[in-house]
């Protein structure tokens, strides 16, 4: 069987290391030939020659943003301009992935990110060739809904089968989508990210945090609806009561402007606590990154469906603390152990931040995270779930 997964972006994120590390676990299963479509250079052939794993270049056109922002993303006006030369993008890659299918001949297509779901999906559809679309972001509500309901027709055309990476996805979709969709959230492989002391101190090291400190830290893309402002306030009252605490924010806005970056960037300036607050930008190293750190965050606004980031922290044997919004609270369905907050209840985020003070606590909590966080959100779970709607897909 050859599976083919087209991605719509070169960079590293959340979507991209999913891709990498279910194409990683395919590849693996005899009969299963795996390819990767990637629309140019970047991070992600880098990752597929790190794991021998075979791809071709689409040479993609990349759409524009389609709205612009004001106040770190609380008002957004759609862009006329950019949905109508987005439509000629489309179009664009439409035939480029069409021809590149029809010399490869897969046997399933799986598309990832939001415009490859379009274009990627119509040109599999116009083959003959089945197509899994993998949600793995949510479409914004705003406008009444019509962007969703757009999707949802674009998906009734496109798709053989739709696999959500959460529940909130799975809800957006309409009644009849719902019949051949599934929700398989996201997975990595627990072993190869095992926290590592040796690899913490070094990265310490680097970043010159005292070996002794206590480290809290977030690995995400740096945009508004991750929240990464909304750990800096009560970090800045917690840090002037534990002068040994750090705040390690890693990442980069990657598809988005500076903006957010910035504000982030000004409010560390403007309270003084540059050497405490620790900003290193795009981080490939995840497991140094979280070897490093004693207590992981995620503060998200809105959307954050099952993310890799929080799984790293399970795999890491870390405490985990996320924001109370509906997909991390299906996280905590499956890892108790998950400490929440309300966004904007700045005590509760120094309360919680106390608590793991505790060396010991952090062990035991650490472990359990591990052990919970394996029997659900492994590669060998997550694959053979994958798996078994392939085939269920591939012999209908």
């Amino acid at each position: 069987m050859k599976i083919t997964f087209i991605e719509e972006s070169s960079n590293i994120s959340g979507v991209q290391s999913s891709t990498i590390g279910l194409a990683n676990w395919l590849s693996q299963k005899k009969g299963i030939d795996v390819e990767i479509l990637l629309p140019g250079e970047g991070l992600l052939k880098e990752k597929c020659l790190q794991f021998n794993l075979k791809f071709k270049n689409y040479n993609a056109a990349f759409p524009l943003s389609s709205a612009r922002s004001f106040l770190n993303d609380k008002y957004r006006i759609p862009n006329i301009f950019s949905w109508i030369f987005n439509i000629s993008v489309i179009m664009l890659n439409l035939i480029k992935v069409k021809n590149l299918l029809a010399r490869t001949k897969p046997d399933l297509v799986i598309t990832k990110g939001l415009y490859s779901h379009i274009f990627s999906g119509l040109a599999s559809r116009i083959l003959g060739i089945k197509c899994i679309c993998h949600l793995q972001d949510l479409i914004t509500s705003r406008h009444n809904g019509i962007l969703i309901s757009i999707f949802n027709k674009i998906l009734n055309i496109n798709s053989a089968f739709i696999i959500c990476d959460g529940e909130t996805i799975f809800d957006n979709l309409t009644k009849s989508l719902k019949l051949r969709s599934s929700i398989i959230l996201n997975g990595l492989n627990f072993y190869d990210y095992r926290r590592s002391d040796k690899l913490g101190l070094k990265y310490r090291e680097k970043l010159k945090i005292p070996k002794d400190a206590y480290v809290i830290g977030n690995l995400s893309r740096i945009t508004p609806w991750k929240g990464q402002l909304e750990i800096l306030l009560p970090f800045i009252q917690y840090s002037k009561q534990n002068p040994n605490a750090y705040l390690l924010i890693a990442g980069s806005p990657l598809f988005d402007r500076n903006d957010y970056l910035n504000s982030i960037k000004n409010m560390v300036v403007k309270n003084n606590i540059s050497k405490k607050v620790i900003m290193p930008g795009y981080e490939d190293d995840v497991k140094s990154f979280f070897s490093c750190i004693d207590v992981y965050i995620q503060p998200s606004i809105s959307k954050d469906t099952s993310p890799i980031s929080l799984i790293h922290s399970f795999a890491a044997g870390i405490p985990s603390i996320v924001s109370k919004i509906n997909s991390l609270s299906e996280m905590k369905q499956k890892v108790p152990q998950i400490e929440q907050f309300e966004i904007g209840m700045d005590h509760m985020l120094i309360t919680l931040f106390k608590k793991f003070e505790d060396v010991n606590l952090r062990k035991q909590v650490g472990e359990l995270n591990r052990l919970n966080g394996y029997k659900c959100f492994d590669i060998s779970i997550h694959g053979e779930s994958f798996l078994k709607k392939i085939q269920e897909i591939t012999q209908n």
